[in-house]
């Protein structure tokens, strides 16, 4: 597990702001998915990864603007990547703030409001594919639970949420 350490040392050391390679490094969003995929597949908990590419994704997805929909999203990811992504953080146990919302946007869209029709022409795509699919449920239960615990004050996560429940 050397390797996934260090590995994980590099990106982190990549999406710093004091980073010599210019920011993150230009990655792409295939390679973000595929990276925090490969991490989860294995069940490495890299603490932290996927809450540094947060802001990333984020940028990258609203063309710096910090704002996005559907379209901006489509620009940037796919919806499997976007899948993924969702998938490893849940594995994983990493949830940032910020990209909940921008996974759940790509993959329900806007507020969760929009027509999977509108959704297909969007992304160019036959819609999520199958396998997908309890990605959408740990992303709208992720997405409830923050919402809940906000009403009750409590702005983290569990503890020991989801490998206790």
């Amino acid at each position: 597990m050397d390797f996934f350490r260090s590995v994980s040392d590099q990106i982190c050391n990549r999406l710093s702001p004091q980073s010599k390679t210019g920011p993150a490094g230009n990655f792409k969003a295939q390679e973000i998915a595929n990276l925090v995929w490969s991490f989860a597949t294995l069940n490495y908990k890299a603490d932290g990864m996927i809450e540094n590419f947060a802001p990333y994704i984020v940028k990258m997805c609203s063309k710096g603007k910090g704002t996005y929909d559907e379209a901006s999203i489509a620009r940037c990811i796919k919806r499997q990547e976007v899948a993924n992504i969702a998938w490893s953080c849940a594995v994983l146990e990493e949830y940032p703030k910020t990209l909940m919302p921008l996974l759940y946007t790509a993959l329900f869209g806007q507020d969760g409001k929009s027509n999977p029709d509108h959704l297909k022409s969007i992304y160019n795509d036959d819609g999520i594919q199958k396998q997908a699919v309890m990605t959408m449920f740990y992303v709208s239960a992720l997405l409830l639970l923050d919402q809940m615990m906000r009403s009750i004050n409590q702005t983290e996560l569990i503890l020991n949420f989801p490998s206790s429940y």
